[in-house]
């Protein structure tokens, strides 16, 4: 769920990574099995690939395998779908759309 932290998950491969945690970098990194609409745009987003067991990601992160989920640099969960965004596009909307949101005022009482 958005606001939650990234679960924790074994990975059956990865460059250096033990965990689904060892992803997440100083910038939103978007997990993926197709990570290249953040690559081709230059979106200051770290696009990762998910080599994990694909039941247990989806029932853990709430996306089928075939979902994304963008992580904050914090390791809370920003956005997930379950699909990876369209575009470039697509993509720099839901930054759009979390950053501003993260910067709004708090309403008044």
């Amino acid at each position: 769920m958005p606001g939650g932290r990234l679960p924790h998950l074994r990975l059956a491969e990865g460059p250096g990574a033990a965990s689904t945690l060892d992803l997440v970098g100083s910038g939103f990194t978007l997990l993926t099995p197709a990570p290249d609409a953040a690559a081709a745009a230059g979106l200051p987003v770290i696009p990762r690939p998910v080599p994990v067991d694909a039941p247990r990601w989806a029932r853990l992160s709430g996306v089928p395998a075939t979902g994304a989920v963008l992580v904050r640099p914090d390791g809370h969960l920003a956005w997930r779908a379950p699909h990876p965004p369209a575009d470039a596009a697509a993509l720099l909307g839901v930054l759009r759309r979390i950053l501003s949101a993260a910067g709004a005022a708090p309403p008044r009482r």
